[in-house]
């Protein structure tokens, strides 16, 4: 509703965010509604005030950091992650928001539980953390020195990640894009940009029209060249001026903007 309001695109970094704000919810609902299970035993509108002071400040603080730590990334220089940041950080805030306002009233209007929530016998996870935990308790210099010599390992494993920033994957096989992509990589081996650089002796020289109207023949050579995907020059930028001028009259794709009369 947010970025409708702002008019906020979403884009292939926010679309994590209605399965991540909806997991972050459901766990402040689960431990809402486990203290709200403990506190059966009395009057259920005591219990339900009872389980929501209790857990009022507690789920802030843990939203709050949750939201401070999806915020940090305002500071980064990619504008669709500072776009990400915000839209994290609010949307954490307003999963916090429901959980606390809407979660005591479906309480309120259901009927209330017969006496505390049943408590189930414990399997096996509850008997391997109990025994992880004496474990822990015996020998907890040994413990933590595990745990430090763990950590420098992922960290050395982590130098070995390589970085993958290619949004090429949220294209379908089919597409052009990633057609071209693909046939360039099978015959260049990738995509390689070719830069032409030109000097000129005397100042204000690429300002003459003869250099210009060189540049754009250079300019359809390049993008004539089998496999090139865009080619980009200041007589290109002339040429969108020119039609820019045009208004609503068709120009022909062959058209010279730098002899062109009108202009």
């Amino acid at each position: 509703g947010l970025l409708g309001l702002l008019n906020e695109p979403m884009n292939i970094l926010s679309n994590v965010l209605p399965p991540l704000l909806a997991t972050l919810g459901i766990s402040d609902s689960i431990h809402l509604l486990a203290r709200y299970g403990e506190e059966c035993g009395r009057d259920p509108g005591d219990a339900l005030r009872v389980a929501t002071r209790r857990l009022l400040a507690a789920t802030f603080l843990t939203s709050f950091t949750t939201s401070v730590g999806f915020a940090s990334l305002l500071v980064a220089r990619t504008q669709i992650l500072r776009d990400f940041a915000w839209m994290a950080a609010c949307g954490v805030m307003f999963a916090y928001l429901a959980t606390m306002l809407l979660i005591p009233l479906l309480l309120a209007l259901r009927p209330p539980f017969q006496g505390p929530l049943a408590q189930s016998e414990d399997g096996w996870i509850a008997r391997f953390a109990e025994i992880l935990g004496d474990a822990i308790v015996t020998r907890p210099k040994t413990w933590l020195l595990g745990g430090i010599l763990a950590a420098a390992a992922a960290t050395g494993l982590s130098s070995e990640v390589v970085l993958n920033s290619s949004a090429l994957e949220t294209f379908h096989p089919n597409s052009e894009i990633h057609r071209r992509h693909q046939a360039g990589q099978e015959a260049l081996g990738g995509l390689l940009p070719v830069v032409i650089s030109l000097e000129a002796d005397t100042p204000d020289r690429l300002k003459d029209p003869d250099v210009l109207r060189r540049g754009w023949l250079l300019h359809r050579e390049m993008e004539a060249i089998p496999g090139t995907s865009a080619a980009s020059s200041p007589a290109a930028v002339v040429r969108a001026l020119w039609v820019a001028f045009q208004g609503e009259r068709p120009v022909a794709a062959d058209a010279d903007p730098l002899v062109d009369p009108n202009l």
